[in-house]
Formats: structure tokens, sequence, C-alpha cells
């Protein structure tokens, strides 16, 4: 998630050099596929569906709710209460950036977005792992549970 979020906006910065929020605005409209890549990855991020961010956010906190259930320890119900408050902060400050490239218009004119297949081909395959782990969750934690028990 991470690291296609970070390639995507090294990408719009080397470009056109974007260096703020605001310049982002109706991007999405002249270079489709680097503004969904970004949308995928903030919507991960943010622990929406159908992005793997779900998935582990779905875990952790189900997990915390039932220790808090089974032990009554309140330090795990202010976690988890504090983790649901950063979650809905996190909506407003993970989706700024898509808002602005799908839904404001153009303020600014600007350069032409560098595509080069490569950049395209990895956010792609990125792209399909976020998505493909929010379907298939068991890939992922099967191949972690080995690990941990080679260990």
């Amino acid at each position: 998630m991470n690291f296609l979020a970070f390639s995507v906006l090294h990408q719009y910065e080397e470009s056109i050099e974007i260096n703020s929020v605001t310049a982002f605005s109706g991007l999405g409209r002249l270079s489709f596929f680097p503004a969904f890549a970004i949308l995928i990855a903030m919507v991960a991020l943010t622990g929406l569906p159908p992005t793997a961010g779900f998935i582990a956010k779905l875990l952790i906190f189900s997990s915390l709710w039932s220790t808090y259930q089974e032990t009554q320890n309140m330090m795990l119900l202010a976690l988890f209460i504090i983790g649901l408050v950063n979650t809905v902060i996190s909506l407003f400050f993970y989706l700024k950036i898509p808002y602005s490239l799908f839904m404001k218009e153009i303020i600014q004119p600007v350069g032409i977005l560098k595509n080069s297949l490569t950049r395209n081909l990895l956010h792609g395959i990125l792209v399909i792992i976020l998505i493909y782990l929010f379907l298939q969750p068991d890939s992922l934690m099967g191949w972690i549970n080995r690990i941990t028990f080679v260990l």
C-alpha cells in the first residue's frame, strides 16, 4: 500500500512538480491510470473494501475486541476506540488526494505526466495484489503462518 502510494506520488512530483494537495485538482481526468492507482492505495491505507487494508484492519480490530471481551482489560478497549477514531480521521486525510484528482476542476495548467510502461506495470501489479489479498486473505495468512512456524 505504502509503496504504491509513494511510487505514484513520486511519478506526479517528478513529472509535473506537484507540491500540494490542491495541485492534484483534475489530474485524474488527464492521466487516469496513475490516478486510479493512487485511489486504490489511499483506499487501502484507509482500510476500506475492496482492498487488503480492509482485511488487515478487520483482523486487528476483531482480535482486539475478542481479547477485550475475554479479559475485560480497559486498556484494550481504549486501544480499540483510539484505533476506530484514527481510522475515521484517516478517511479525511487519505481521501483528499483522490477527491482532488477526480472531483475538482483543473486550476492551473499542468505539464505532461511521464508514463512509462514499467512504472504502469508495477502499479498495475500492486493494485491487483491489493485487491487479490482482499478476495483471498488466506493465501497471505497461510504464507505468514508457514514462515512463523519455521522460525
